[in-house]
């Protein structure tokens, strides 16, 4: 209860410790209530306050705490990405709560609108290289946090385009004669990227292969 004759206002402080770091916001002389928001789920404040009007301030009240009702964690923040190479994208957030018991990260193509999990990881962490990407391709990939009552709000998206490198190898190749002093030979493509193959030979009892011709990608061999 306010100990100054007609308060003008009342300055209501909160924080974490009790001691240091408070939140200030002020209301009415004539208020009887006030609901700080915006605070972590399943967390002790303090609280303290003071009225003041022309005349000057008050003392400040006792400190009280009370401690809020669970719920989901607040959402990460600052979610970046980037493609350092062909083989990887790499990210980094800031966590935002203590309570989460940890992180969905999900991606999708860029040209699509379908979204799939990517992975779950645990409480604490703040970064996560994705390593199952594909050369030349771009990737739409967001944020969030969860716990037992529930996902944070999903951060905003963040777009990675993955660069060019070398081709996978050719798959599944075969070999079938193809006359007296021929052979011919059938594979198919690793990837997309591929400007042409390198074929090679070695004789029955060597260790050593000997490249024998280049040709363009689409090619049967003989």
């Amino acid at each position: 209860r306010s100990q100054v004759p007609d308060p003008h206002g009342i300055v209501i402080e909160w924080s974490l410790t009790g001691n240091d770091g408070w939140e200030i916001d002020s209301i009415s002389g004539s208020a009887r209530s006030y609901i700080a928001s915006d605070l972590l789920s399943s967390t002790t404040y303090y609280f303290r306050g003071l009225a003041f009007n022309d005349s000057g301030n008050s003392e400040y009240s006792d400190i009280i705490s009370a401690e809020t009702e669970p719920g989901p964690p607040l959402a990460p923040s600052d979610f970046t990405g980037s493609a350092p190479d062909y083989s990887q994208a790499m990210f980094s957030w800031t966590d935002n709560s203590t309570d989460e018991t940890g992180f969905h990260i999900e991606r999708k193509l860029a040209e699509l609108n379908f979204w799939e999990d990517a992975v779950e990881i645990a409480a604490d962490v703040t970064e996560w290289a994705d390593e199952s990407v594909r050369i030349n391709t771009a990737y739409d990939y967001r944020l969030s946090a969860y716990n037992d009552y529930g996902i944070s709000a999903w951060t905003s998206s963040v777009r990675v385009i993955i660069p060019d490198g070398p081709p996978n190898p050719p798959m599944n190749l075969r070999a079938t004669a193809a006359g007296l002093h021929s052979i011919r030979l059938f594979w198919q493509a690793g990837s997309i990227n591929v400007d042409g193959y390198q074929i090679q030979r070695k004789e029955e009892g060597s260790d050593n292969f000997r490249p024998i011709d280049d040709v363009e990608s689409g090619t049967i061999y003989v």
